[in-house]
């Protein structure tokens, strides 16, 4: 007996204790769930002019608030204990000369990844269309076929994939839910410019211990 009252027993075998479990945790079993989702967040924030320390702006995308049915939830709405997988970033971005840019994404453990710094040389623009989360976005994809550095002028306004500055890979086991925020610095003066939009793809992954019936 305990000192709480309560009785535990045992049959020692050989040496060996067995130990009685309960009925209900015999009958649990882990399932590993993998989801892919994408936040976006309309911004329109301005991007201050010129290289003076300390002039960058940020944008966040956050995870959301809502839980899944059945589910327990930290802030970020996401399961608890759900891990980065993959994570892709999405920039909507007017400004005539983007190579002025250095562009960072912090995820909500605080790691950083340099996505781009002052690629694109005068090409205008990441992303095209719609200003909003409508747009066509630059994407940053560890998996895409081009490299973000050394990309010039004529590739603007830098629609589709690209590999960003520093791999996105360096997120994967990290806790995804909650705020992942974009840094934007403009390094040359003269060209004023706006952050649309941004947004993530995430694909992250939870473990469920469910009773078997």
């Amino acid at each position: 007996m305990t000192a709480g009252g309560r009785v535990r027993w045992g049959i020692a075998v050989a040496g060996v204790a067995i130990l009685a479990v309960p009925a209900a945790q015999a009958q649990a079993k882990k399932v590993v769930r993998t989801v892919t989702k994408t936040f976006c967040s309309d911004t329109a924030l301005p991007i201050p002019d010129g290289p003076a320390s300390g002039d960058f702006v940020g944008g966040l995308v956050s995870t959301g608030k809502g839980c899944p049915k059945k589910l327990i939830c930290g802030y970020g709405g996401l399961p608890l204990g759900a891990k980065v997988r993959d994570v892709d970033a999405k920039l909507r971005v007017t400004h005539p000369a983007v190579g002025d840019l250095t562009v960072l994404l912090v995820n909500p453990v605080g790691g950083l990844t340099t996505l781009t710094a002052r690629n694109g040389g005068a090409g205008a623009d990441f992303g095209f269309g719609s200003t909003g989360c409508g747009a066509g976005f630059t994407t940053f994809d560890d998996s895409a076929p081009t490299s973000i550095e050394g990309a010039g002028p004529a590739q603007a306004p830098f629609g589709g994939s690209f590999r960003p500055q520093v791999p996105l890979s360096q997120n994967h086991g990290t806790f995804g839910a909650g705020d992942w925020r974009f840094y934007f610095d403009d390094q040359a003066a003269g060209n004023q410019g706006t952050v649309e939009a941004v947004g993530i793809r995430l694909k992250y992954r939870y473990i469920v211990r469910m009773r078997k019936r």
